[in-house]
């Protein structure tokens, strides 16, 4: 399910109202607090995608995250917020594509080095990497990745598990 959490409530509600009974995938936008209200017994074993492994104690990165936070974060007033994570992701994986950067930092530079920058562990997810030249997806050069997360949804519907997923083999390549 493709959509936001409006759309998405409309969605499950109408499969469930039909008695279907398979897996079900949505983009993490569908999974809102909202939707969470409106459907209290319908959102577990749901997959979302998601970019990073927020809350998953035993994900390195999510450990890290929480390491740097405790160290730099001070400021921060909801550290468990997606929002706070992915500006440090965000960051991080700047700051890991410029690591090879050298002499004056230019645009120019700052676009060479990312370009040439090595696979990279990305920093919101353990399993997951991403690497700038072009090469993970051709026909789209700006992008660094064609690896993401899948969460299953718990019964309350949080995610209770990540996992590492590689879209390379349903990804067209033209």
């Amino acid at each position: 399910i493709v959509g936001n959490d409006a759309f998405c409530i409309a969605a499950i509600q109408g499969l469930q109202a039909v008695g279907y009974d398979g897996a079900i995938s949505a983009v993490s936008q569908c999974i809102t607090d909202a939707t969470r209200e409106a459907l209290p017994d319908g959102l577990e074993g749901i997959s979302i995608t998601a970019v990073m492994a927020l809350g998953d104690e035993e994900d390195s990165a999510y450990q890290l995250y929480q390491a740097v936070m405790g160290t730099f974060g001070d400021e921060v007033t909801d550290v468990d917020n997606a929002l706070a994570m992915g500006g440090y992701t965000v960051m991080s994986s700047l700051a890991s594509a410029l690591s090879g950067i050298e002499g004056d930092v230019t645009p120019e530079t700052a676009a060479a080095a990312i370009k040439e920058m090595p696979e990279t562990d990305y920093p919101g997810a353990e399993g997951v990497s991403f690497q700038c030249g072009g090469t993970a997806f051709p026909s789209q050069p700006a992008v660094c990745t064609n690896q993401s997360l899948r969460a299953v949804l718990d019964a309350d519907g949080q995610p209770a598990s990540y996992e590492a997923i590689d879209g390379s083999s349903i990804v067209p390549e033209s």
